[in-house]
């Protein structure tokens, strides 16, 4: 389908907000008289992106207890992350005045969750109080918050925690805690804890790993404050298990050893080259291509030791978490611990010691340097060649009128994934017109997060969105359909507005419910709120992820209330997102009996519910030879079309369909 853009000349003027300061106050004052919680929840959300001081009534109003702390639940779990320091302290603020009002249930639950990111050192005593809790989401709350403060004070109540459970979950996040803390003696202690509840939970599956058990991999999303989150285990994981994909999927360059290599900086080079001598890549490449997972294992703890201890006898800042890390590996790699896993999670534990050495080949605690790096030039030189997504959003302006100019050029040009991507973010925001090309071209990466879709938005305003276009009209597919929503969201301007008025169809047939509310509530347009409540009601929206996916369901459900609330439309949003479910799923069948078809509970005639498993991620393309082109310039877009939604489910190995690069279990298999 050719895509056609509108008459550039009939547009509206670039940057100029939809929403100004005092229509979000009015908004959210009105939603405040009318009882609208998803749509006051909504309009201080959007002024708190913008760092605006919410109206104390409007605050106290999404603060107050409510019968199953729903309200305030919605505000403080999905507060936006990005906003700048003083909207998220005013928040803080009120927050730790109404605990009392919670009476320790659900609404005390997500005031924890809230403080243990927004400002988890100043409330260790919470935390620790949560521990004595009745409630189960408190409990596990306190847990979270207690590893969030990377404190040494909290490691015996966190051990204490992995005793005293056998969920596999809670145990990742307290080990987590443990490691980023810097509490080595611990670690060991807690990690062959973890291992025994993985064991357990393994119990009685089939010899394909099928089953409920929980994935070693899940440690990694609760170390990611460590830099050792999923997108490194991702890339470790294409480069040793996949790397045919190599040369397809960025970041992971023709060489399948380059993720443990980064070039930029020279002190991690220097690393890598000496862990990785010529003998072991060939073992691990053939351990790895023969599936023997055990003995890969094996060779890469006695890598990611020796990469630990060099890194930190190189890096001082680097010693606490870096012993954390080495008392894990010690742990687990035993030749006896390894053999009694399952070989998926012998595989699992392998990929983890794999990431573990990537992160020690870097040797570098970012949060530690990033909080002595303000008026450092030496130090934010060094944070420069990090090969990590280290920028918090919040700093972005201020780190971007630091940075030199030309070190950011020169490191623009690096084959380091996240080196490349944050020098040409920063470089958009300190000088548009000689960075934006560059940001733009790289904004589909695979190493490139939807955080950092979002950060070019932000620095770049419309000219972002208008290059972007240039380029979807030429190489479009449903991820690129999928960003364009989220760039209008982002940008709230009355030019992403036109353009959500002229690509709304697009939008609807092809993207999520959720990420279309968002684009249309930036864009201020009732009349188009309107046209997407009747389309979504018609059947017509994008529906086979909410076939069987209670996450996409909530979230398609919100998206809705909120338009419906925000244009004060005359609809309920559970009729509507019933109807419109229904209407789909009659229509398309096959999204219906998907799962059904492939794997049938037992025991259950009816089988088992709908998967879609099109979760939308971005596609990769090829960089231009100058990255850095005229603005408004041609950007060499080579996306891949998405796969239908009605393909058959792919297996668990399987390259996963969404166009990620993982493997389907890894992804939307998950």
């Amino acid at each position: 389908m050719r895509v056609v853009l509108p008459d550039r000349a009939a547009l509206p003027e670039r940057d100029r907000p939809v929403w100004t300061e005092a229509r979000l106050r009015e908004k959210a004052e009105a939603c405040l008289r009318a009882g609208r919680d998803r749509g006051l929840v909504w309009a201080l959300h959007a002024m708190a992106r913008r760092g605006l001081p919410l109206p104390d009534g409007a605050l106290a109003a999404a603060l107050a207890p409510d019968e199953e702390g729903a309200r305030i639940g919605v505000f403080l779990d999905e507060f936006p992350r990005e906003a700048p320091a003083a909207a998220a302290a005013q928040v803080v603020a009120a927050v730790v005045q109404r605990l009392g009002d919670y009476e320790g249930g659900h609404g005390y639950c997500v005031a924890l969750r809230f403080l243990a990111w927004a400002a988890p050192r100043e409330h260790h005593a919470l935390f620790e109080e949560a521990l004595r809790s009745e409630f189960e989401c408190v409990y596990e709350a306190g847990v979270f918050g207690l590893g969030e403060t990377r404190a040494a004070e909290a490691a015996p109540r966190l051990l204490e925690v992995l005793h005293s459970t056998a969920d596999f979950p809670l145990a990742s996040r307290a080990l987590a805690g443990l490691i980023l803390a810097g509490a080595g003696e611990a670690v060991a202690e807690g990690s062959e804890k973890l291992v025994d509840i993985c064991l357990g939970a393994r119990d009685g599956l089939t010899e394909a790993g099928e089953g409920e058990a929980h994935d070693l991999a899940e440690l990694c999303v609760e170390l990611e404050r460590a830099g050792i989150d999923e997108d490194l285990w991702r890339r470790v994981e294409i480069a040793l298990l996949d790397p045919e994909t190599d040369a397809e999927a960025p970041p992971v360059r023709a060489d399948r050893f380059a993720v443990f290599l980064p070039a930029a900086d020279p002190a991690a080079a220097r690393r890598g080259a000496a862990v990785l001598t010529a003998e072991r890549r060939r073992r691990i490449a053939r351990f790895a291509d023969q599936g023997n997972s055990a003995r890969l294992a094996a060779i890469l703890a006695d890598a990611a030791a020796e990469a630990l201890a060099r890194a930190a006898a190189d890096n001082p800042e680097f010693r606490p978490l870096g012993a954390a890390l080495a008392a894990f590996v010690a742990a687990t790699s035993s030749q006896k611990m390894l053999r009694s896993l399952h070989p998926h999670d012998q595989e699992s534990l392998a990929l983890l010691y794999g990431t573990i050495l990537a992160k020690a080949v870097r040797g570098r605690d970012a949060e530690k340097e990033l909080a002595r790096a303000e008026g450092d030039a030496a130090a934010l030189a060094a944070l420069l060649r990090l090969d990590e997504p280290w920028i918090p959003p919040a700093l972005l302006p201020q780190l971007a009128a630091e940075a030199p100019e030309e070190d950011l050029m020169a490191l623009a040009a690096s084959p380091d994934a996240h080196v490349s991507a944050n020098s040409r973010l920063l470089l958009a925001v300190k000088t548009p017109a000689r960075g934006l090309a560059g940001l733009v071209a790289c904004i589909d990466e695979a190493g490139a997060t939807q955080a950092c879709l979002e950060f070019a938005a932000r620095a770049g305003g419309d000219r972002v969105l208008d290059a972007w276009l240039e380029s979807f009209a030429r190489h479009r597919s449903g991820a690129s359909v999928n960003d364009l929503a989220m760039l209008i969201a982002a940008l709230a301007t009355e030019r992403a507005g036109a353009y959500a008025a002229h690509f709304f169809d697009l939008l609807v047939r092809e993207t999520r419910p959720e990420a279309v509310s968002a684009a249309l509530l930036a864009a201020g347009n009732r009349d188009l709120a309107t046209r997407m409540i009747d389309a979504f009601r018609r059947g017509e929206a994008r529906c086979g992820a909410l076939a069987d996916d209670e996450f996409f369901r909530d979230a398609a459900r919100g998206g809705l209330a909120a338009l419906i609330e925000v244009f004060g439309l005359r609809a309920d949003p559970e009729e509507v997102f019933d109807e419109g479910l229904r209407k789909y799923l009659a229509a398309h069948p096959e999204d219906a009996v998907a799962e059904e078809d492939e794997e049938p509970e037992e025991d259950d005639d009816e089988g088992a519910e709908a998967e879609d498993g099109g979760d939308d991620r971005f596609t990769d393309l090829a960089l231009p030879a100058d990255p850095f082109g005229a603005e408004g310039g041609e950007f060499a877009f080579q996306q891949e079309p998405r796969p239908s939604e009605t393909a058959p489910k792919p297996g668990r190995n399987d390259p996963c369909p969404c166009g990620s690069g993982r493997k389907y279990k890894r992804c939307c298999g998950r």
